[in-house]
């Protein structure tokens, strides 16, 4: 079984590698709890077709 929470970041300007860097982060340290999950993915989702 897996849970887990969906999370969607407006960013403003261009999504680069480096603000996808950033918002991994971000995720890591402020959206996730290391203990039971794991960050799987963090995406452009405009490049990813959405």
């Amino acid at each position: 079984m897996r849970q887990g929470k969906r999370f969607e970041l407006v960013v403003e300007g261009p999504v680069t590698p480096a603000v996808l860097a950033q918002a991994r982060k971000a995720a890591e340290q402020l959206l996730a709890n290391p203990v039971i999950e794991d960050v799987v993915s963090v995406t452009d989702a405009d490049a990813a077709g959405a």
